[in-house]
């Protein structure tokens, strides 16, 4: 097997005279841009009393310029239906925009102007320091990073990394807008950044359009970089925090060379040999041998200069803790003695020829890859590169890197503990008053003024979108009442077959709750005829993927194995193994799964909102059933839901990639006339009715932030209110491309009550009605100031709605299904749920003439019946 990617392209490097350098990768799949530009500053470049500025800097720089208002950014990106956004690490800072092929130059004239004639204003300062506290409150709830960052930390004591991107409280409450202007200035010149442009655009036109909007900027005199003098010491560094959570966590941590160094393939391929995929070692020896941990991963830090290599365990007891070290060290052990057999390479090889093939379905991580790869080695296609077979050099390779790296001496360690009652009342006192400092530092810097009116944004003009036609696609009946959709692209030598049958968990009997959920991650573990380690071994070293829920099964593959996958598939679903250790593992898996939801406020609230929602309707259940019903459930149990459920009668299958429609046609129904095909159709589901009061839900979780939830029900993906539904769902929330420009991100870059929001009025729309819901994290002593602001706005959206914002959605909604078309899985999974609500994909094509026969009264009427608070209930999960 070889990686059969066909593109021969390579990035195209060139520099202004300026010292911006500019990278250029054609790819035009479909009309789009993807934008971003580097930044050599990040966390690692600050000063003591500036900890967090390239940070907050980040959030600043879009806020306003000499002829921008706070926000034009936000408003010309989303009238010219583009998504916007930054991020800051260590070593960098990256802005980014992606825009139709029609206005991609505007992402050039945006950055240009935030490269040299930003403003940053103390209030709006002001406002965004809130927002960036309720951010670093966010992160204190994701347990797993705070360790992870905290390790890091106590790691590179006297280096730089030591100190947290986002920084320190006491540092930003003290940060002034001179301050962070005197950051700007220093840092923010072209001779200190790195274009990147990938999409549908030519390399002499981003050499015109880049010279036109930058080459007018004059390169600057950057600051003296003083080299950091580090050195590790023969020292092992342990750091252990302690939570109200049920699952508990263990961080392996060893110092490798920096990604500049160019070994990131090997830090990658030691990782799939280790912990990463269902037949990598650990996987093996920790979750499927006896259920020592739930799950295993590894991951590195991709710092520059001192990276850190993580192998990550999810477990339940203290006592799994040494267990674990040990089989660690055991593998770690046996690969600096005998290194790693070709088979395992092969897989590791394979797994990283499919990573790669989805990198190209996705044009801003493309962007990422390169622009990352470029900015830490100077080598323009670093990111591009192919894997190696060379499997004995790699081999050698990896032997020596483990010997060098990861040595007993040198290992760092995190864990992630639960704490007694005691200890809870104590972390409430130190939450009380961590609560009382913040809300002093965000009462002494109340923003003072209004948003400001749009300046620029008026005059950008919009552009006519191209028109994109839909890849070639066929329906055919199959054996057995069962339909077949393909779709052929030719972006990657990739397939994904997706199959989904009549019943899912909506229809299993209520005492043997969870069952489909079970059965469905039984079904792709094992085949007769292999154990389960045989099989994820099968399906790993060919690069295969499988993902399965209650009612479907998902196969990604290369081209080259659609035909074994295809066979394959069959076999899954018609000669399950139902292993029973596999059985035993998994149930416990799914237990402890259930605690994990709900340890979380964000995740949590979901389901609190559907069981308000729904009440007893079988929309309000969790695919993992309960504990009590779980615990009763036996192997037996398994195989009856099977035989049941797995028919495939009346099934729709969807194959989308690169591959002969009819021949896959003529495989699939063969294939499908040897199946069990008995008539199981599932029993229609009664009528979801309205909730019957609205009274407000409150569930108590001590957590650093409460999630403030406001939840409703919706319609179906066939109502005649979907589509206006549809554009409230862009105008009010955000839509598929994040606007920040929303009516509700407004609330936020106004009040800074919080750092987020998201939300739609068609979650789980499908063939039944689905829940408006709307959701974000505040702190537990401003729930009521975020209460009172977000149902302000919700009022308020009649006085939004103008047709101008109207034809602005529209747009959105088009360039977001555009999107669609770069990714098999997202393709795939948009003709399956078409298919199941009985809607044609000539109906999903008609979508923009059917909005654009969409008026402001009829929007402004759906926005009264689903989004008007007082018919939306609020739920809140935390202190």
């Amino acid at each position: 097997m070889t990686d059969q990617n066909s593109d021969t392209m390579q990035v195209t490097r060139f520099t202004l005279a300026n010292g911006l350098e500019v990278l250029v990768y054609p790819y035009p799949v479909i009309p789009w841009v993807a934008t971003q530009l580097w930044y050599r500053v990040g966390s690692k470049h600050e000063q003591d009393g500036q900890r967090g500025a390239a940070h907050l800097l980040e959030h600043m720089l879009f806020k306003g310029t000499k002829r921008m208002s706070e926000l034009d950014v936000t408003a010309i990106t989303d009238a010219l239906s583009g998504y916007s956004n930054a991020f800051t690490n260590q070593d960098y800072t990256a802005y980014l925009f992606d825009f139709p092929r029609a206005n991609w130059t505007v992402g050039l004239d945006l950055l240009a102007d935030c490269m040299s004639h930003a403003t940053i204003k103390p209030d709006l300062l002001n406002g965004e320091l809130a927002a960036v506290i309720q951010e670093l409150r966010l992160y204190n709830d994701d347990y797993e990073a705070t360790l992870e960052e905290t390790l890091t930390g106590d790691i590179f004591s006297g280096h730089p990394y030591h100190y947290p991107v986002i920084g320190y409280r006491h540092d930003l409450w003290h940060m002034t807008d001179d301050a962070l202007m005197h950051f700007y200035k220093q840092w923010y010149k072209p001779n200190n950044a790195v274009l990147v442009v990938v999409g549908d655009v030519t390399v002499e036109e981003v050499k015109t359009q880049t010279e036109r909007f930058f080459g007018h900027i004059p390169a600057g005199k950057l600051p003296v970089i003083d080299k950091s003098f580090w050195q590790s010491d023969m020292m092992s560094h342990s750091v252990a925090l302690s939570y109200d959570i049920h699952q508990l966590s263990d961080v392996t941590s060893f110092i490798i060379p920096g990604f500049n160094q160019g070994k990131h393939e090997l830090v990658s391929t030691l990782g799939t040999l280790l912990a990463d995929g269902i037949s990598s070692r650990l996987y093996k020896t920790l979750v499927r041998a006896d259920g020592t941990a739930l799950s295993v991963e590894s991951c590195s830090g991709d710092l520059d200069e001192y990276d850190l290599f993580f192998i990550k365990v999810q477990h339940e007891h203290e006592s799994n803790r040494r267990v674990i070290h040990n089989a660690i060290r055991q593998e770690l052990d046996d690969l600096a003695t005998n290194g790693p057999t070709e088979h395992e390479l092969e897989r590791a090889y394979a797994l990283a020829c499919m990573e790669r093939q989805e990198l190209f379905q996705d044009m801003q991580e493309l962007a990422t890859v390169i622009g990352h790869g470029f900015a830490s080695t100077g080598d323009a296609n670093y990111g591009l590169r192919k894997p190696s077979n060379n499997y004995a050099k790699l081999a050698h390779d990896i032997q020596d890197y483990v010997r060098r790296w990861c040595r007993r001496s040198q290992a760092h360690f995190g864990q992630l503990k639960a704490i007694s009652s005691d200890e809870s009342k104590l972390w409430q006192m130190n939450q009380n008053k961590k609560d009382a400092s913040d809300e002093s530092f965000i009462a002494a810097r109340v923003r003072q003024t209004p948003l400001e009116p749009l300046l620029y944004a008026h005059t950008i003009a919009t552009c006519d979108l191209d028109e994109v036609p839909f890849p070639p696609y066929k329906k055919y009946e199959l054996a057995h009442k069962s339909n077949l959709i393909t779709c052929v692209t030719k972006t990657t030598k990739t397939v994904v077959a997706l199959v989904t049958f009549a019943n899912s968990y909506y229809n299993e009997p209520e005492d043997k709750a969870g069952i489909a959920e079970l059965t469905a991650r039984l079904v792709i573990d094992a085949v007769i005829g292999f154990t389960p380690d045989e099989f994820a071994d099968l399906i790993e070293r060919r690069g295969m993927s499988l993902e399965a829920g209650p009612g479907f099964i998902a196969l990604t593959m290369l081209t080259v194995d659609g035909d074994y996958g295809l066979t394959l598939l069959g076999d899954i679903i018609a000669q399950p193994k139902f292993d029973e250790h596999s059985f035993n593992r998994m149930r416990g898996e799914m237990i402890a799964e259930l605690d994990d939801l709900f340890d979380d406020t964000y995740a949590s609230v979901d389901q609190y909102a559907r069981q308000r929602i729904y009440g007893t309707h079988p929309y309000g259940r969790l695919s993992l059933g309960n504990k009590k019903s779980l615990e009763s459930l036996t192997l037996a149990d398994v195989r009856a839901w099977h035989a049941y459920a797995y028919q495939v009668y009346a099934s729709k299958i969807v194959v989308v990639g690169d591959f002969d429609q009819d021949r896959v046609a003529a495989h699939i129904n063969k294939l499908w006339r040897t199946l069990p095909a008995d008539c199981n159709t599932p029993p229609i589901l009664p009528t979801i009715t309205s909730m019957a009061t609205m009274t407000p839900s409150a569930y108590t979780l001590p957590r650093d932030q409460t999630a403030l939830c406001y939840a409703g029900l919706s319609v179906s993906r066939t109502d005649a209110w979907y589509d206006p539904l549809l554009l409230l769902d862009q105008i009010v929330c955000g839509g598929e491309m994040g606007s920040m420009y929303s009516l509700l991100f407004q609330v936020r870059e106004r009040t800074g009550l919080f750092y987020s929001i998201t939300g739609s009025p068609l979650v789980h729309a499908g063939l039944y009605a689905g829940m408006v819901r709307i959701k974000t994290l505040v702190c537990p002593d401003r729930v009521e100031k975020a209460d009172y602001e977000i149902k302000k706005a919700l009022r308020d959206i009649p006085e939004y709605i103008t047709p101008e914002t109207l034809a602005k959605a529209r747009s959105s909604i088009i360039s977001a299904r555009m999107q669609t078309l770069l990714s098999n899985k997202q393709l795939a999974t948009l003709l399956i749920s078409l298919e199941r609500c009985g809607l044609s994909l000539e109906y999903e094509l008609q979508l923009q003439q059917r909005l654009a026969n969409i008026s402001v009264d009829t929007v402004c009427a759906a926005a009264d019946q689903f989004l008007n608070p007082e018919r939306l209930v609020r739920i809140t999960v935390g202190r």
